[in-house]
């Protein structure tokens, strides 16, 4: 499976400390997965950004090209006073809340089960 991030971030979380450090380890992590042609590719857009945007958590799959998009939503005001190693902890398992829609839409053809088994496996790992 291929996985792909984008983000909204703001700078002032310092976000991409974090981010920029572990986006390639999740990839090639899940590179040599395979799930299923349900959903071939991931596409994962952290959002940190300030309360007061309101912004909602978007979740979409894109049905022609089989890319499954789902934004990550994180806490800013707590990313601007963490430290390292809370950041490091709170970023990783901001993942789980990919698995939940997984669950709901029971896309075909993948194996949300061993998707979901893989990722706490990966997570266990840093949290």
């Amino acid at each position: 499976m291929k996985v792909v991030f984008i983000a909204e971030l703001d700078s002032e979380a310092r976000f991409d400390t974090v981010f920029d450090r572990y986006t390639v380890v999740i990839s090639d992590f899940f590179s040599d997965k395979y799930y299923g042609e349900g959903i071939p590719k991931m596409c994962l857009c952290p959002v940190c950004r300030p309360s007061y945007l309101q912004l909602k958590q978007r979740v979409r799959m894109d049905h022609k090209d089989k890319i499954f998009y789902c934004d990550i939503m994180y806490n800013f005001e707590y990313w601007v006073s963490a430290d390292t190693v809370g950041r490091e902890a709170d970023f990783f398992t901001g993942f789980r809340q990919i698995i939940p829609f997984l669950e709901k839409r029971k896309y075909k053809d993948f194996d949300v089960a061993a998707f979901k088994m893989d990722m706490e496996a990966f997570l266990s790992e840093y949290i």
